[in-house]
């Protein structure tokens, strides 16, 4: 089948999503004189950790009840998915935690009140198997060490610049030996073909894309050991406060998606119109969780951050960053987080 050049998915699957996206947003478009109120936004990514947001989506899980409608839409990057939230063009956001992460840590150093930060609701999935750097063997690149001298394309304060850092320090590169050039990650592609740079730093689904480009030409050094990535879905304390019912819809949906994804991956796949060996192929690990490994990949990326932005290091209580009420008033198995790190503590 062939597949659309920019999200890897096949054509037919971008079809759907302009479909769905419609048909999300018709009440909304028919009804003219409603508050905007009357639809929440979660922007996802193309990263197929966030299946079980275009699964929800797809299966009506979102909207399963009354409400403010769900709409679902999709952005670059997890990083591009946070600067929408932000900026008020979406209620929910997923990405790594790299980038919210930086966000807090200026959030921080500009003096804006932590009530207003955005804040971890829960994880959606874990992955460590889906960040590469992806070489050119045509340009004299065989080892890691090799990189040295060239540029290498990728999408700066993201994880695959932070586990780009990690790798580097392993590989003994040093700091400035390697021209980082930044680079959306559907652009990669494209850059490295028009010689823009060497080799680049991607995930699923573009360093398939990239790796079936070089073909035989293609050196690949896995970033597995590098940094295991947490898929936060983030949102505002202040729409916890004023859509609960909503918070606690979006929560269900991604329960009920990743239960498919568990129990009928062939349905899951028939849904987002891929194959089933797409979704086992990437060994992810969907599970809607509140738990230590949220802390560790925060507390990690906080620290990088930090050194990234030549900024103090940000010294919070993950009670600031993370709000458990929802999901364990969810469910609250999901939750396994010291009881210190109380609800709704963050300073005014």
């Amino acid at each position: 089948m062939k597949k659309d050049s920019r999200c890897g998915f096949p054509v037919r699957c971008g079809r759907w999503c302009g479909a769905l996206l419609l048909a999300l947003a018709l009440p909304g478009m028919l009804a003219a004189d409603s508050p905007a109120s009357d639809e929440l936004v979660i922007s996802g990514s193309e990263w197929i950790t966030d299946a079980p947001t275009w699964l929800a989506a797809a299966a009506g899980y979102f909207n399963a009840d009354t409400g403010p409608r769900i709409r679902v839409e999709l952005a670059d990057s997890g990083k591009q998915a946070l600067e929408r939230l932000m900026a008020g063009e979406a209620d929910f956001a997923l990405m790594a935690a790299v980038p919210l992460a930086m966000t807090l840590t200026r959030l921080h150093h500009e003096g804006v009140p932590q009530a207003t930060w955005p804040v971890v609701l829960a994880s959606v999935g874990l992955s460590s198997r889906t960040h590469h750097v992806i070489a050119d063997a045509r340009r004299g690149i065989e080892q890691p060490t090799e990189l040295a001298g060239h540029g290498l394309g990728l999408l700066l304060d993201t994880s695959a610049h932070y586990g780009w850092d990690r790798f580097a320090d392993l590989q003994g590169i040093g700091a400035g030996a390697v021209r980082l050039l930044n680079s959306r990650p559907d652009e990669l592609a494209a850059g490295l073909a028009a010689g823009n740079f060497d080799a680049v730093v991607a995930w699923s689904p573009f360093s398939e894309q990239i790796l079936d480009q070089l073909g035989p030409a293609a050196r690949r050094f896995s970033l597995q050991a590098m940094d295991s990535v947490d898929w936060l879905l983030v949102c505002r304390r202040t729409l916890i406060a004023r859509h609960p019912h909503a918070v606690d819809r979006v929560l269900r949906g991604y329960a009920e998606a990743i239960e498919l994804l568990q129990t009928e991956p062939e349905r899951a796949a028939a849904l987002l119109d891929l194959s089933p060996d797409k979704l086992r192929d990437n060994r992810m690990v969907w599970k809607l969780a509140l738990n230590w490994s949220v802390i560790a990949n925060m507390e990690a990326k906080l620290e990088w951050s930090a050194n990234r932005l030549d900024m103090p290091p940000l010294r919070v209580s993950p009670r600031i960053y993370i709000e458990r009420g929802p999901l364990e008033q969810y469910r609250p198995r999901a939750v396994s987080l010291p009881t210190w790190i109380a609800a709704g503590q963050a300073e005014r």
